[in-house]
């Protein structure tokens, strides 16, 4: 582990903490990317942040460059979700140089297949809620990273999270994926309000790796607009320096601050900054 948590002192933090997932019902959209690039931005712009990686595929966890001494390290969100460890046993710190914030606060709890696979068998609805209820006021943000498959930890996160996002291609399969999403959202809706619980709110639907000269693409982006207006974000198109970045396992913004891609995701990321804090 890179950072000894034990000599952070944030246990005197009192504001809210705001839980955003990145769900998804189809892999390969962007979730991750996004997810690892908004937790980036918002611990360079001086928030404290923790990041938790909840695809088995551990993608955060490898684009986070944590190294790990035994493999049982990686299994971070298994131990904290199955096995009830503490948080302060199973997260890990992320250099800010990584994100340009040397001051920067940002932490991952981090997974791998191995002990991603079986974390859905083994929880309620209520356990994800219960153990992110122990880092109020530790942090500002939690991120959620999540699996393409819809499960309990899915269903914990809509009731845990303050805010949900839907990142999502213009092509038809990611789209009827998005429908689902939707559909899965409305169900737990109904089910928190029928018991009296705060559920998530949509903080948006993210149109990426969009090619503006696709023409289905630009009539699926009109459909989502159509459809659900008031949450369709703009889009973060289909540029080069996003496959870099990742290779280089840097945030878009920090690999190449000028190019459009950055540009793009900084738009769309100080757009939910706004949503979440009223900036």
């Amino acid at each position: 582990m890179l950072i000894d948590t034990n000599e952070m002192r944030r246990g005197n933090r009192t504001a809210a903490t705001t839980v955003v997932s990145f769900l998804k019902n189809k892999g390969g959209v962007g979730c991750t990317t996004n997810a690892y690039n908004f937790a980036c931005w918002m611990a360079r712009e001086g928030y404290s942040v923790l990041l938790l990686d909840g695809d088995m595929q551990g993608d955060c966890t490898a684009l986070c460059r944590v190294a790990f001494e035994k493999p049982e390290e990686r299994q971070g969100m298994y131990n904290l979700l199955v096995n009830g460890a503490a948080f302060d046993d199973v997260w890990c710190g992320v250099p800010g140089e990584f994100y340009g914030n040397p001051r920067g606060t940002l932490f991952l709890v981090p997974s791998d297949e191995a002990s991603g696979k079986d974390i859905a068998q083994h929880l309620s609805a209520n356990t994800v809620r219960d153990r992110l209820a122990e880092v109020e006021g530790r942090f500002d943000l939690v991120i959620v990273d999540t699996s393409p498959s819809a499960s309990e930890l899915h269903a914990g996160l809509y009731l845990a999270s303050n805010y949900v996002v839907y990142p999502t291609q213009c092509q038809s399969e990611p789209i009827n994926a998005i429908k689902r999403s939707l559909a899965n959202y409305a169900n737990y809706k109904t089910y928190a309000e029928a018991h009296n619980d705060p559920v998530a709110e949509i903080l948006g639907i993210m149109p990426v790796m969009f090619r503006g000269r696709d023409m289905l693409q630009n009539q699926l982006k009109g459909w989502l607009e159509g459809r659900y207006a008031e949450w369709v974000m703009p889009e973060i198109r289909d540029l080069t320096a996003w496959q870099k970045a990742a290779a280089s396992r840097l945030p878009v913004f920090i690999y190449d601050p000028s190019s459009d891609a950055a540009k793009d995701a900084v738009r769309v990321y100080q757009g939910f900054e706004a949503v979440i804090y009223g900036k």
